[in-house]
C-alpha cells in the first residue's frame, strides 16, 4: 500500500507544473464581422479527457482574474472555437478556463495561453459605398448582399450554362408579380448567406444548417447540398431557421440550372424576405429559357 501511495504521489503533478500548463492554450481573439468577435484556442488531444466542459468569459477590462464574472459560454472539452456575438462597441478581453465539478471556473489564467492581453477592438465604422447600381435597403432580418463570406480559404467562382426547360403560366404569372420589372442582361448572381450562418453553433438546428453549408454548398457540390436541405427541412424546425433553409435549397437548385424549383423555393419565402426574394426571382426569370 505503501508503495501504491507513493507512485501515486510521484505521478501527479505539482502545483507549479499544474500553474504553468491550463488545459488551453494559444487563444486569440479577432473581429469576423462588424459586431462579432471570433476566438479560438488550443485543446491538447491528451487534455479534453481531463476537462469534463469549458467556460469561455468576457470583459471590457483586462482579466486579471475570474472573480465575480459570469461565464460567457459553456462549451464542450474538445470546442476550440467560438463567435462572441457584441451588443455594443468597445474593448473585449477574453478568457477561457476548465469547469470545476462544483460549476465554477478552475481560477488559472496565463497571458496569451488562456486569456487575451490585447483587447478586440469594435468601432463603428463608416463603409463607402460601391458602385453596384440601384441602392438597397434591408429591413432587419433580412439578408445581406454580400459575395459569400463564408469560409476565408474559399474562392467561389461560377460557370453557368443556360438551363432549357418549360415553366408554368400560372408560376411564371406569381414569379413575375413578385419580381417586377427585370433586367434584360442575364447576371449570374454570387452566393449569399444569412449573417446567422457564418458562425458554428454549438448544437442544435442552426449547428446542422451550418455543417450542410460548410460541407457541401461552400464546395459547390449543389446537388448534395439540395439532397441534405431536404432532409434538413424534412423534420420540422423554428420558422426562422427553416426560412433560411428554404432560400439556400433555392440557391442550391439555381447554381444547379433547376431555375423552376429555385423560383418555387424563393416563393415561398417571398412573402417574409420580399426584396431579396424578388432579387433572385428575377435571376431565375432571366435564366430560364421561358416557353411560348
Amino acid at each position: 500500500m505503501g508503495t501504491a501511495l507513493a507512485l501515486a504521489l510521484f505521478a501527479a503533478p505539482s502545483c507549479a507544473e499544474q500553474a504553468q500548463n491550463p488545459i488551453c492554450t494559444s487563444i486569440r481573439a479577432s473581429q469576423s464581422t462588424p459586431n462579432t468577435v471570433k476566438i479560438t484556442w488550443t485543446v491538447p488531444k491528451d487534455a479534453r479527457m481531463k476537462a469534463g466542459a469549458l467556460l469561455l468569459f468576457r470583459s471590457d477590462s483586462p482579466l486579471n482574474s475570474l472573480d465575480g464574472l459570469e461565464p460567457r459560454a459553456e462549451l464542450p472539452s474538445f470546442a476550440d472555437s467560438f463567435h462572441d456575438k457584441i451588443e455594443k462597441y468597445g474593448d473585449y478581453y477574453y478568457a477561457v478556463a476548465v469547469k470545476e465539478e462544483g460549476g465554477g471556473a478552475f481560477p488559472l489564467l496565463v497571458p496569451e495561453s488562456n486569456v487575451t492581453v490585447k483587447p478586440v477592438r469594435l468601432r463603428k465604422t463608416e463603409v463607402a459605398a460601391q458602385n453596384m447600381g440601384a441602392g438597397k435597403t434591408y429591413e432587419d432580418g433580412q439578408m445581406r448582399e454580400r459575395p459569400l463570406p463564408f469560409i476565408d480559404m474559399f474562392d467561389l467562382e461560377f460557370d453557368f450554362s443556360e438551363k432549357k426547360g418549360n415553366i408554368s403560366a400560372e408560376t411564371t404569372e406569381i414569379a413575375r408579380e413578385l419580381a417586377g420589372i427585370y433586367a434584360d442582361k442575364r447576371v449570374v448572381l454570387a452566393p449569399h448567406v444569412f449573417d446567422e450562418d457564418l458562425m458554428s453553433s454549438a448544437s442544435g438546428d442552426d449547428y446542422f444548417l451550418f455543417e450542410i453549408l460548410k460541407d457541401h454548398f461552400i464546395k459547390k457540390d449543389y446537388k448534395k447540398s439540395e439532397e441534405k436541405l431536404l432532409s434538413f427541412l424534412a423534420v420540422n424546425r423554428p420558422r426562422q431557421i427553416a426560412e433560411r433553409a428554404t432560400f439556400y435549397l433555392g440557391e442550391a437548385r439555381y447554381f444547379s440550372g433547376d431555375y423552376k424549383g429555385a423560383i418555387e423555393s424563393f416563393l415561398q419565402v417571398g412573402e417574409t424576405r420580399s426584396a431579396l426574394a424578388r432579387k433572385w426571382i428575377d435571376s431565375s426569370l432571366d435564366l430560364y429559357k421561358i416557353s411560348d
